[in-house]
């Protein structure tokens, strides 16, 4: 199930939010194996697979609560949308500048406080110095 959610939203490969090579290596792992339940206290599937331990619900020994839970809670973008929508419940006019942009935080924030700027220097009528090319 966790790997048709990382299909749905956008964080599979090729997705646009997609997900580390080395996570989806694991969902579709997760995706291809029998269910880990199978009574099969040994962690293997019925061909003898080991099933990676966060797959399976039988807590090694058994008993007790499930070994894992899988929960997809969101992301950035549903996170900044949001945000975005809240604000403008409250009387505010957002901008969402982007929700993709990578890099060091200082670099990234310098990035965001000129877009910033300039968005405000529109909204106040232009001008204001800087490239009218942009």
């Amino acid at each position: 199930e966790a790997a048709r959610l990382a299909e749905e939203y956008g964080l599979g490969r090729g997705g646009r939010y997609e997900l580390p090579g080395s996570v989806l290596d694991l969902l579709e792992g997760e995706a291809n194996a029998p269910a880990a339940n199978d009574d099969d206290e040994d962690g293997d599937d019925e061909r003898g697979r080991t099933l990676h331990p966060a797959f399976t619900d039988v807590r090694p020994g058994g008993g007790g609560s499930p070994l894992s839970v899988t929960a997809l809670a969101g992301n950035n973008a549903a996170a900044v949308e949001a945000c975005a929508a809240e604000a403008e419940r409250l009387g505010y006019s957002p901008v969402v500048l982007g929700t993709t942009v990578e890099g060091e935080a200082s670099v990234v924030a310098g990035v965001y406080a000129s877009m910033a700027e300039r968005l405000c220097q529109i909204r106040d009528g232009g001008g204001g110095g800087g490239d009218d090319a942009s």
